[in-house]
């Protein structure tokens, strides 16, 4: 067979170099096919951690306390200053009590005045005269036994009548007719006596009962305004360090509703942070949390390590964003430098809270994404 090209001149031809060049990018060809392969195989089993991020901030587990007048009144006496120091139950503002103490001492002597009736009163039901001290009580007495003489000497005198006609009646001297008015008038004088202690006997039980029961309600004014003048004594409702003091002094009045100052409890530092709804579903409690706080920098300082304890139910509303409100307690309230430096947490402090959410391969991942592409229902939900 003739050939196409003589064997010495081969080696020179173009198919010849062409092959000589590509020989090296056949074998990078094949590696990548084999690298794509490898990598598709392991895909499933390359684990990421995918995390959020929310922002929040340092705060005690309560609000802060205001402090507020209940009432109208002018200040005797202020034991207020700013960045003080104070303990629950600690008197604060003491306001004048001068007006209630009246009302006080009103009914306290009223009280006294009706208890010195009761008890003359008393004595008097019990025919005893020399215990009685008031002198309405002993006009009283005075006229009850004039009374109770007038009636006791009428009476003897129409008794000894009614003796005398009896004798003359039995006699036959005197008349059945007059002797029955003698009897009836007799049984008239009787009958005044009597009455004339049942009616003051009568009036003392209902004058008494009356004054109980006025000392009843004098005495239920008398804890209304108990209640009323622990008002006038301002107290602090938690322990904690004044904040925000309005700088009011004595002799000043304040209104009822008046803001003073706040207190800022001593209570323990909390991270609240805001998650958004849709990866509020990753989060639960005694998750663990890592934190970048804004006032220290983290390549420096490091992060702080936090769990969840507390997921509000609610969603909240944040720059007309909803966002539900995530709790976290720090294991340490402050981070510190290599060099032993360290810096506390204060309220207030903004920070970034990052939350592991899950770990996925990523052939999960890719495949998600291209699931996102595909799928123009959760396309447009997202949109």
């Amino acid at each position: 067979m003739k050939e196409l090209f003589p064997t010495e001149i081969v080696e020179y031809t173009n198919e010849n170099y062409w092959t000589k060049r590509h020989i090296k990018s056949k074998i990078i060809y094949f590696v990548i096919i084999i690298l794509l392969v490898v990598l598709i195989y392991i895909l499933p089993f390359i684990q990421i951690d995918l995390s959020t991020q929310s922002r929040g901030n340092i705060r005690s587990v309560n609000e802060n306390n205001t402090l507020q007048s209940p009432i109208t009144a002018e200040i005797s006496q202020i034991s207020l200053q700013e960045n003080k120091e104070v303990k629950k139950g600690d008197t604060l503002i003491w306001l004048k009590t001068d007006a209630i103490n009246v009302q006080m001492d009103r009914i306290k002597q009223k009280q006294s005045e009706n208890n010195s009736f009761i008890s003359d009163i008393q004595y008097l039901l019990q025919g005893i005269n020399h215990g009685i001290v008031t002198s309405k009580y002993r006009a009283e007495h005075n006229q009850y036994i004039s009374k109770l003489r007038e009636q006791e000497v009428t009476y003897k005198q129409a008794e000894k009548e009614l003796q005398v006609s009896k004798k003359l009646y039995q006699k036959g001297v005197e008349s059945q007719f007059d002797y029955n008015q003698i009897e009836s008038k007799h049984q008239t004088a009787q009958s005044a006596l009597s009455s004339a202690k049942n009616t003051f006997i009568s009036n003392w039980q209902a004058e008494k009962t009356r004054l109980e029961l006025e000392n009843k309600d004098l005495q239920s004014e008398l804890e209304k305004l108990y209640k009323e003048e622990s008002q006038y004594y301002i107290i602090a409702p938690a322990s904690g360090r004044i904040n925000q003091y309005s700088g009011i002094l004595d002799k000043n009045f304040i209104i009822a509703g008046q803001t003073i100052a706040q207190i800022v409890t001593n209570e323990d530092l909390i991270v609240e942070c805001y998650v958004t709804p849709s990866d509020i579903g990753y989060i639960h409690e005694k998750q663990a949390v890592n934190i970048q706080m804004d006032a220290f920098d983290y390549r420096q300082w490091g992060l702080l390590s936090g769990v969840v304890y507390e997921i509000m139910p609610d969603v909240a509303t944040v720059n007309d964003q909803p966002f539900f409100k995530v709790r976290c307690q720090v294991k340490e309230n402050y981070l510190q430098l290599k060099s032993g430096h360290k810096g506390y947490l204060k309220r207030g402090m903004t920070l970034t809270c990052r939350f592991m959410l899950t770990k996925r391969s990523l052939a999960d991942l890719i495949f998600d994404k291209v699931d996102n592409w595909l799928n123009p229902k959760l396309i447009n939900n997202e949109n």
